[in-house]
Parts: C-alpha cells; sequence; structure tokens
C-alpha cells in the first residue's frame, strides 16, 4: 500500500510482510525530502515496524544540510520509535553513493546492510525475520 507519494519519494507498507518501503528518485530538495522521510516516520510508529527497506537507486545526490538533518534528527527518532534495520539499495549515481555512505556511517545504532536489488534485500529483511521468529520461540 502507497501511504505517502511526492515528486522524489514514495513510501509503502508491506502489512502481510510487516515491513516499509521508500523509494526515491532525482536530487531531493529540502521540502520535499524531509516530507517524505517525516511520512515514513509515521508509518514506522503507526505500525510499529522494525525493518525499513531503502530504494534509493535512482537518487541523485543529497545536500550535506539534509545529509546532517537525516542522521542528526530523523535516524534518531526512527530508531526510537523501534526500527532497528535498514536494506539499503545503492543510487546507481556516484554522488548518490557517497550521499548514502555519509549519512549511514553517522549512526550506528540501525543496523544497515547495502545491496544492488530491491529482491536482496527484501531476502535480507526476511532472513533476519527467520532468524529473530527463531530466537524469540
Amino acid at each position: 500500500m502507497i501511504c505517502y507519494r511526492n515528486e522524489i519519494a514514495s513510501i509503502h507498507y508491506f502489512e502481510e510482510e510487516s515491513f516499509g518501503m521508500s523509494y526515491w528518485e532525482g536530487d531531493p530538495s529540502d521540502l520535499l525530502y524531509k516530507n517524505a522521510l517525516k511520512a515514513a516516520l509515521k508509518v514506522i510508529e503507526e505500525n510499529q515496524l522494525s525493518d525499513w527497506l531503502v530504494d534509493l537507486k535512482n537518487l541523485k545526490g543529497i545536500d550535506p544540510d539534509l545529509q546532517e538533518w537525516t542522521y542528526k534528527v530523523w535516524m534518531p527518532k526512527a530508531y526510537n520509535k523501534g526500527l532497528e534495520h535498514f536494506a539499503i539499495v545503492l543510487p546507481k549515481d556516484i554522488h548518490g553513493k557517497m550521499s548514502t555512505h555519509a549519512i549511514i556511517s553517522k549512526y550506528d545504532e540501525i543496523t544497515s546492510c547495502y545491496f544492488n536489488d530491491v529482491e536482496d534485500a527484501k531476502k535480507w529483511i526476511f532472513s533476519i525475520r527467520r532468524s529473530r521468529n527463531r530466537i524469540s520461540s
């Protein structure tokens, strides 16, 4: 189900699989970027999600100020609302890759793993869930 959409992002919730996903494209502006991440935060909180897939393959670079806002403001809020794992499909664009690494490397409370495609990212999320279910059984 699509929960939010703007010119650069769409936020999805997969109820049956119980994870969220954001799809990003283009060159994000301040307002569009923050609005999309705020919508993602709302989905995380409302559905008590611990796993999130971020598809950045079509994202261009992220402005340094937005990078800082992401790791100083958004990521701690997401973590405090229960987010534990990011499966990240890396951007094709070199500036997008550098921006992504700059953000993720500065916040290590959320476990992150990088992928080249969405299917491998989903497999990782599902493997974490299976491990978690075995431990709690």
